[in-house]
C-alpha cells in the first residue's frame, strides 16, 4: 500500500496568516466553528451568550442565543424598550425558538419529501417520454390524445409513402428501409 498523500489533522502554530487569502479562508472556517460551539454551549447547558466577531476587512458578525439585544441589554443593566429591538419586533423566549425550530424542520422534512416526491415523478415523465407513443395504452388517451396518435400515424403513412415511391414502388420484405 502507498503513503498517506495528505498531511492529516496537525497542530497549527499560533502566529499570524501572512497570506491575505488564506487569513479570509481561516477566518471564514473558524467562525463557522466557533458559531457552531457557541450553539452547542447555549443549548447544552442552556444559556446566553452574545458572540462579536470582526472580519480582516473590519466587517462585524456576530451570533447571539437567544437574542444579540437581549444580551447586551442585560450586560449593560439596561431593559430593552421596544425601540431598541430591530424593527420593533419582540425577543422571543427559549419555548417560543424551540417551537419554531421544531415547525421549521417539519417544513423542512416536507420540502424535501416534496422533492423527492417531485424526482420520482419527473423520472416517470422522462421513462414515459422515451417509451414511444405507441407503447400508451389506447383506452386511456384523451380526446387530444387521440387527435394526436391520428396525426402521428398520418405523419407516418405520408413518410412511408414518400420512401416507397422513391423506391419505384419496391416494398423490401425484410430488412432496413433506408431512405
Amino acid at each position: 500500500m502507498g503513503g498517506k498523500t495528505t498531511r492529516g489533522r496537525r497542530k497549527v502554530e499560533m502566529k499570524p496568516i501572512e497570506n491575505k487569502s488564506d487569513r479570509l479562508v481561516t477566518f471564514s472556517k473558524r467562525r463557522a466553528g466557533i458559531y457552531r460551539k457557541a450553539n452547542e454551549l447555549a443549548v447544552l447547558c442552556h444559556v446566553n451568550l452574545a458572540i462579536v466577531i470582526f472580519s480582516p476587512s473590519g466587517k462585524p458578525f456576530a451570533f447571539a442565543s437567544p437574542s444579540f439585544y437581549s444580551i447586551v441589554h442585560r450586560f449593560t443593566g439596561r431593559n430593552p424598550s421596544r425601540g431598541d429591538l430591530p424593527n420593533g419586533l419582540p425577543s422571543i423566549n427559549r419555548e417560543e425558538a424551540t417551537r419554531r425550530n421544531e415547525e421549521f424542520n417539519e417544513l423542512k422534512a416536507l420540502v424535501g419529501s416534496r422533492k423527492v416526491r417531485e424526482k420520482e415523478l419527473r423520472l416517470k415523465a422522462r421513462e414515459k417520454r422515451a417509451k414511444g407513443w405507441w407503447d400508451d395504452p389506447v383506452n386511456d388517451l384523451t380526446r387530444d390524445g387521440v387527435h394526436n396518435l391520428v396525426r402521428a400515424y398520418s405523419e407516418l403513412q405520408k413518410a412511408l409513402d414518400l420512401i416507397i415511391a422513391n423506391r419505384g414502388g419496391r416494398v423490401p420484405l425484410s430488412g432496413r428501409m433506408d431512405p
